[in-house]
């Protein structure tokens, strides 16, 4: 067999939560691409973070070579620090006739820098790409397609990008429906834009990485009913007539975003309490090398009567240490 699946330990995958359990690092530098998957092999991902640091157009977080097929699943793909055009999630450069496939993923450029950046990036002549219940946020192209290729996109969400939908109206093929985008071209039957990133209007809270849409927003309930081809939405949950379209669920109980405590005391032991304005950085991972950029920070922490300092941490797993 040439099929190659990675994913996440038993026991440690992200459940739906942005940074929770297992997290894969790609750090631009002279390394082209955080994962090649060369010619002729099929490769699966499934149910793990991968973080991209310095990424940009040039250095995609994972890149399909020209026979190779590729096919995420349940993935959160995550741009922080940028160099150049910004953050590439993902990117498919393929002539084999066998469809690579996203599903029930999420993709987020963290940096603020859209720039020419891309969350989904098919640049073949010819490959066939199946996009489906994937949420992309904040990025200058969601999904771009150059070349002559096609997508089958259904139940998509793509979100505050300079261009959601990229491409022409004949690339995306017939059967593709119920997308929403922020504005612009959205492909499809039944598709629509206007999708809002702010929180409580079509996504539960974006701002702390709750994703989840919101009963009566543009997501919920409004999607194509799949269940012949998967049941599940990234979190693991089985979804239900009729379906929300995005990579989560709507309707469920929301993903618990950890949240850290820290005791303050001086010297003598004495707690620290009712500190206000504490700056604060969190590093993924159990001793700080202060080399590699914090995970989540803050400049408005305060510790309460008992000296005790809580942090939510919106993208790191590492909670204790």
């Amino acid at each position: 067999s040439n099929t190659i699946t990675i994913l996440a330990a038993a026991g440690n995958g992200h459940g739906g939560v942005p940074g929770n359990g297992a997290i894969a690092y790609y750090f631009a530098s002279s390394s082209l691409y955080g994962v090649r998957v060369n010619d002729a092999l099929y490769v699966n991902f499934e149910g793990f973070t991968l973080d991209l640091y310095n990424a940009n157009n040039s250095n995609p977080g994972i890149y399909g070579a020209v026979t190779s097929v590729v096919n995420l699943d349940s993935m959160i793909i995550r741009s922080f620090t940028t160099v150049g055009e910004g953050g590439l999630g993902f990117q498919f450069l393929s002539g084999n006739a066998a469809k690579s496939s996203l599903k029930n993923s999420l993709i987020v450029n963290l940096t603020g820098n859209k720039g020419g950046s891309k969350g989904i990036n098919n640049i073949s002549s010819i490959h066939n790409l199946d996009v489906t219940n994937v949420t992309v946020s904040g990025y200058g192209t969601g999904v771009q397609l150059l070349g002559n290729g096609d997508i089958l996109a259904r139940n998509n969400a793509i979100a505050d990008c300079d261009t959601c939908f990229g491409g022409a109206a004949g690339n995306y093929v017939t059967g593709s429906s119920n997308n929403r985008a922020t504005d612009g071209f959205v492909p499809g039957t039944d598709s629509a834009i206007g999708l809002s990133v702010a929180d409580g209007v079509d996504f539960t809270a974006p701002s702390t990485g709750d994703w989840t849409p919101v009963d009566g927003g543009l997501l919920f309930g409004t999607g194509i009913d799949l269940s012949g081809e998967f049941t599940n939405d990234i979190s693991g949950l089985t979804r239900t007539v009729p379906w929300d379209i995005a990579a989560y669920k709507g309707g469920g109980a929301a993903p618990v975003i950890p949240t850290a405590t820290i005791n303050l005391t001086n010297s003598s032991g004495t707690p620290q309490a009712n500190l206000t304005g504490l700056k604060w950085a969190w590093f993924d991972e159990v001793t700080p090398d202060l080399l590699t950029t914090p995970t989540d920070q803050g400049a408005t922490g305060t510790t309460d009567a008992q000296g005790v300092f809580t942090v939510t941490l919106n993208n790191t797993a590492l909670v204790s240490g």
